[in-house]
């Protein structure tokens, strides 16, 4: 089984933003076993006093909110943020990133929501249609 995991990023209701970003990666439901050792092995390296409660969003990260305020992050959290990226590595066989990029003003009165949910789950369907076609050859 294929897993899509999605996340978004901007707000609908944020009239000062102008896009709505929804993006995620499909991957075989096993592959997230090493892709958490990869991530589990960067938030144990990073000395937290409770590693599985660190999330590591790229925009607190990058712009030191939070617990990322810390002095001895602020020379190192891009390269942080490329060593969360680079745990990608780690994945083998078939994975995908998705995303779509809305403009709010040009799609409404639709919701962008909904839209971008369309368009991932069809490039997601697509995907696994692909991925099958392969195994049956």
């Amino acid at each position: 089984m294929h897993l899509l995991y999605l996340d978004e990023a901007g707000s609908v209701t944020d009239s000062s933003q102008r896009h709505f970003i929804l993006a995620g990666i499909a991957l075989f439901e096993r592959q997230t076993h090493w892709l958490q050792t990869e991530l589990d092995d960067l938030v144990n390296s990073l000395g937290h006093p409770d590693p599985d409660r660190l999330e590591l969003h790229a925009s607190q990260i990058f712009n030191g909110r939070g617990w990322w305020r810390r002095k001895e992050f602020r020379n190192r959290r891009r390269e942080i943020i490329l060593e969360g990226l680079a745990a990608s590595s780690a994945l083998r066989g078939d994975w995908r990133l998705f995303g779509a990029v809305i403009d709010k003003q040009e799609l409404s009165p639709e919701d962008p929501i909904e839209y971008a949910f369309e368009q991932l789950c069809s490039r997601f369907d697509h995907f696994l249609t692909a991925v099958g076609a392969r195994r049956a050859i």
